[in-house]
């Protein structure tokens, strides 16, 4: 090897990797996605622990995780809600879907279980919280649609 190709080689071994395109609404979008799932995992094994604490005890009159095996739906949710984090956060054009996806398969099993079950605690029913949860979702849409920059990176990201 002559001392032109090691010098080369040197060289391109100590580039500096390329800079991550990102934008910061897009990062806190890709926060909110990670942090509903955490929350959802949280309520899952704190459902998860009473349950356990009640079948050791010995009372069963009233164990969520045998009323509503739905419940079980929730850190698969919080492994989804991760994967798109991870997929906005490196600007996967599939991640941009994804969320949308994800909000109508849940509001549709939210409307069906509202009007038709008792699965979901009274105060996830209660229209404030509801109207609150579908702004806030329809913002982290907007966000990913229509902001300039973040079509842009979006536009510009050719893996799929």
């Amino acid at each position: 090897m002559s001392p032109y190709e090691f010098k080369a080689r040197a060289q391109k071994e100590e580039a500096p990797s390329p800079k991550r395109q990102s934008h910061f609404a897009i990062d806190c979008i890709a926060f909110y996605q990670l942090l509903k799932g955490g929350l959802l995992l949280f309520a899952f094994m704190e459902i998860w622990s009473d349950h356990q604490d009640k079948v050791a005890s010995g009372d069963t009159r009233y164990d969520p995780i045998a009323l509503h095996s739905s419940l079980f739906l929730l850190p698969i949710l919080a492994l989804i809600f991760a994967i798109i984090a991870w997929g906005l956060w490196k600007i996967k054009p599939w991640a941009r879907v994804a969320p949308i996806f994800l909000f109508c398969v849940i509001a549709i099993y939210w409307w069906n279980e509202t009007f038709g079950g008792t699965g979901i605690p009274w105060l996830y029913r209660q229209p404030d919280f509801a109207v609150g949860v579908v702004l806030i979702e329809c913002t982290t849409f907007a966000v990913l649609f229509m902001l300039p920059e973040a079509v842009d990176l979006f536009s510009r990201s050719g893996d799929v």
